[in-house]
């Protein structure tokens, strides 16, 4: 008497469709979407990261800034978008110490510590529902 395999190939190839379906799922949408763009001391500020805490229950979401300035906020790898409310905003970014002989090699930020921290920065946006959610971020340096 021949026994049959407890894992025939039609089953092997039914859950192999079935995971391979999964993956195929398009993108989450967490909210509406929000863009903008940033400036340091009136100019673009070209490369960074920004943040986004929520003030009060919610989750965090985060934006890379593009060669012109621009953003565009994710909560996530897989979600757009950010759910409406209010938010704190920080902002970092980092240069090379080019000619710095002491700190060579060594990043340096060019944002004003202020805006690096959730608990300093004063930059602010308002996510609604309904939009437009296209945010102007003007950072100022420290004098």
């Amino acid at each position: 008497m021949t026994q049959t395999p407890f894992w025939g190939t039609g089953q092997f190839f039914l859950i192999l469709l079935l995971t391979v379906a999964g993956c195929g799922k398009s993108a989450e949408v967490a909210g509406p979407e929000a863009t903008g763009y940033v400036t340091l001391d009136g100019s673009p500020l070209t490369n960074g990261d920004l943040s986004f805490y929520p003030i009060g229950e919610g989750s965090s979401a985060q934006a890379a800034l593009d060669g012109d300035g621009t953003f565009r906020v994710n909560t996530a790898a897989s979600a757009t978008g950010i759910a409406p409310g209010e938010y704190k905003v920080t902002v970092e970014s980092w240069a090379d110490a080019e000619g710095d002989e002491e700190n060579e090699g060594e990043p340096i930020s060019l944002i004003p510590n202020k805006y690096t921290k959730e608990r300093t920065t004063d930059l602010r946006i308002t996510v609604t529902e309904e939009g437009p959610n296209d945010f102007h971020l003007e950072l100022t340096s420290e004098k």
